[in-house]
């Protein structure tokens, strides 16, 4: 900005301000984000039709619509309409394949709806699951959440295999070795 300013015929600057401007996370920042926490407060203080605009809104303003749909998702979950986030998880999901919180949500939707198999399912087709570019806190939340100790196990398992050493890892697959009966190993 201040090499434009300076030198309003700085190409280079230019074309990097006019990179910055268009970037989604700016949009996020300054735009969208604010407006799902206030989506999100009005729902904490029980003012739903509130909260809904404003997620409908932010869904209509983002550039990923992922992004503002699995924090509707999530609101609605909170709110206690498992049926109303799980279509917004689904949408989240249609929007971005790739993105693991909207997988994790319909795990914990399914779960919620009494349709165990159909979680533990969804949990085993987890995008990446087993690669770094999951966050692992998520894979193990949501294998906890819907008591899959078996795939947490397996996952943790292979993890480990490229990960070597991890602490927290380490300790994830302790607590699922215990849960399935493995005392011994989960000692070791």
């Amino acid at each position: 900005y201040h090499v434009l300013r300076l030198d309003p015929e700085a190409d280079n600057a230019r074309e990097l301000l006019g990179e910055w401007m268009y970037q989604e996370t700016d949009e996020e920042v300054f735009r969208l984000m604010p407006l799902i926490r206030r989506g999100v407060s009005a729902a904490e203080a029980g003012d739903m039709p509130l909260a809904r605009r404003r997620m409908g809104r932010a869904v209509r303003i983002a550039h990923r619509r992922s992004v503002p749909q699995t924090a509707w998702a999530a609101m609605e979950m909170e709110a206690g309409d498992p049926q109303r986030a799980l279509s917004h998880a689904a949408a989240a999901r249609r929007e971005d394949p790739e993105d693991p919180r909207p997988w994790s949500l319909i795990c914990l939707l399914w779960f919620r709806l009494g349709k165990k198999r159909a979680a533990r399912g969804i949990l085993r087709q987890f995008p990446g699951a087993g690669l770094a570019q999951v966050p692992d806190e998520l894979v193990q939340y949501t294998a906890c959440q819907v008591r899959d100790q078996v795939f947490l196990k397996r996952y943790l398992e292979a993890r480990l295999r490229r990960e070597d050493g991890n602490v927290r890892l380490l300790s994830g697959l302790a607590d699922a070795c215990w849960q399935t009966g493995e005392r011994e190993r989960a000692d070791a």
